[in-house]
């Protein structure tokens, strides 16, 4: 299994929360676990883990077709706006990707709606408190530092500023907004312990 599809599997994975020799399931942090086996948990990341391969092959492979298919089209039809296409294409296969994950992250959920409940769910702040559990400030730094290291990388090739290149910025805008809004919330709410598994 390839890295790129296997750091998903770990996020799906924590959806199983062991309770004694079973696993208790949520959908997300705040629903109420349904109970499962440990073999039932295992053919669940299984599929999961299958479906993401292909998935990240199929967002592989459209990254190299949105790039090789505009530049074949901008030689045969002069003044084709080809980095238009390659965004098209990107949105295209990325729609598709995203819909696989979907499907394969809600698959537990479908597979056992009719299966009663096997506890309470969680209250927002309990949900919140498990969330920032999970983020560290090295992560949040890591992560703004990784892409304006590679924003000042781009910008020496390109102007950023022209045309579509500005989608960079935006890119860059909403991580940058992403990353402060996490911040915020481990300033307010980080010293907030985190409650139990039940």
């Amino acid at each position: 299994m390839f890295q790129g599809s296997e750091r998903l599997v770990k996020p799906f994975a924590n959806r199983f929360e062991p309770d004694g020799t079973d696993f208790l399931y949520r959908k997300n942090l705040r629903e109420a676990p349904i109970r499962v086996t440990a073999a039932e948990r295992d053919a669940f990341i299984d599929d999961f883990r299958e479906a993401m391969f292909w998935a990240y092959w199929l967002l592989m492979g459209g990254t190299v077709v949105s790039i090789v298919v505009p530049i074949f089209l901008m030689i045969r039809i002069p003044g084709l706006d080809a980095p238009y296409l390659v965004f098209l294409f990107l949105a295209l296969f990325f729609t598709i990707y995203m819909a696989i994950y979907y499907q394969a992250a809600n698959a537990p959920s479908v597979a056992l709606q009719s299966r009663a409940v096997a506890g309470t769910g969680r209250s927002r702040e309990e949900a919140r408190a498990i969330m920032l559990s999970k983020v560290s400030w090295r992560n949040l730094g890591l992560a703004a530092l990784a892409f304006a290291f590679a924003l000042f990388r781009l910008s020496l090739r390109i102007d950023l500023t022209a045309g579509w290149n500005r989608l960079w910025l935006a890119g860059a805008a909403a991580l940058y907004g992403f990353v402060g809004y996490r911040a915020y919330q481990k300033l307010r709410y980080g010293s907030a312990e985190a409650p139990p598994a039940r």
